[in-house]
């Protein structure tokens, strides 16, 4: 059996190599997350997440997977013209903090889940428009 000590937050292809040796040895998803140093959490959301057609864990391509969904980040919901930035924007002007944005959401559009955003999200776009983007 391979011992590893998970280093860092993201899975790397030796981890992935352990995980697919722990289900062909039909080990649970806690041992291969002990042996991994890993929350049974996180070996648990990977062999969900990489299943092929067939039910099989395939470590190699979801390594590459994983990359390529790294590589292509989302675009944030405020990047896009819309009701959500327009009310954050309002917001904003009337010196609302974003939490207060956030949480204000929730109570102006208890059933639109599209007018929702994390006061985080908020605070990116704002750094983003310090750097030259998001006009508002």
């Amino acid at each position: 059996m391979i011992e590893v000590v998970g280093t860092g937050r993201l899975l790397s292809l030796q981890d992935r190599l352990v995980i697919a040796d722990g289900l062909i040895n039909r080990e649970s998803m806690r041992s291969i997350a002990a042996r991994l140093g890993r929350p049974t959490s996180t070996v648990t959301r990977e062999v969900a997440a990489h299943r092929d057609e067939q039910g099989r864990y395939a470590p190699h391509r979801a390594h590459r997977d994983a990359a390529d969904t790294r590589a292509r980040p989302k675009a944030s919901k405020l990047a896009r013209p819309g009701a959500l930035r327009e009310y954050v924007v309002d917001g904003l002007s009337r010196k609302l903090s974003p939490e207060q944005i956030s949480n204000r959401l929730k109570v102006d559009h208890p059933d639109d889940e599209s007018m929702r955003v994390s006061h985080e999200t908020i605070y990116q776009a704002l750094y983003f428009q310090a750097r030259g983007g998001l006009g508002a």
